[in-house]
């Protein structure tokens, strides 16, 4: 998933679930518009777990485990976005 496509699932998160919360499962489904393999579901955990992802959502845990991840808000976001290209001057994010 390209950061265009990451930046479009957490606006898709924030104007249409109130929870704003993502999983997986839904993060598959929003992008690809089915339901996910195992291996799809695992590659979209590890990449809602990476550097480039936490610009965008936030960890929900339950007893210290990450059950889910919550879209940030707009302001977050941007300023998320200005400190990880301080610090990722090549990533594709800094350009979208």
């Amino acid at each position: 998933i390209s950061a265009e496509l990451l930046e479009m699932a957490w606006e898709e998160a924030i104007e249409e679930d109130e929870s704003h919360e993502v999983t997986p499962d839904s993060l598959i489904e929003l992008i690809h518009s089915h339901k996910g393999s195992a291996i799809e579901k695992y590659m979209a955990w590890k990449l809602l777990r990476s550097d480039m992802a936490h610009v965008f959502f936030k960890d929900l845990k339950n007893h210290g485990r990450v059950v889910s991840f919550k879209a940030k808000a707009r302001k977050a976001v941007d300023a998320a976005k200005d400190q990880f290209c301080k610090t990722h001057e090549d990533e594709e994010l800094c350009f979208v």
